[in-house]
């Protein structure tokens, strides 16, 4: 995943270090959110490379499924079952 990073042309590499931890941090089972936090603030670019992890996992989890559009299928069951208005 961290090698497709380099295909979106806005991937800031410098930001690629930290992504990179934030992934080893989800495999050790790790808080991600609590690790990112002890570096600060996240910077805009470096935001934008998790972005772009989201997308890159999103479509190894569709491929893994041999199913396109799987995650897509997944996330609107999850919003719809927290949609909590009256219609």
């Amino acid at each position: 995943m961290i090698r497709r990073l380099p295909s979106f042309e806005m991937a800031d590499p410098e930001q690629v270090p930290m992504v990179t931890g934030v992934l080893m941090a989800a495999a050790m089972g790790m808080d991600t959110v609590a690790w990112r936090d002890r570096f600060g603030t996240i910077p805009p670019k470096e935001a934008m490379v998790h972005g772009f992890v989201l997308w890159l996992l999103a479509d190894l989890f569709d491929s893994l499924a041999d199913k396109p559009g799987t995650i897509d299928e997944l996330m609107r069951e999850t919003f719809e079952s927290m949609d909590t208005s009256e219609s």
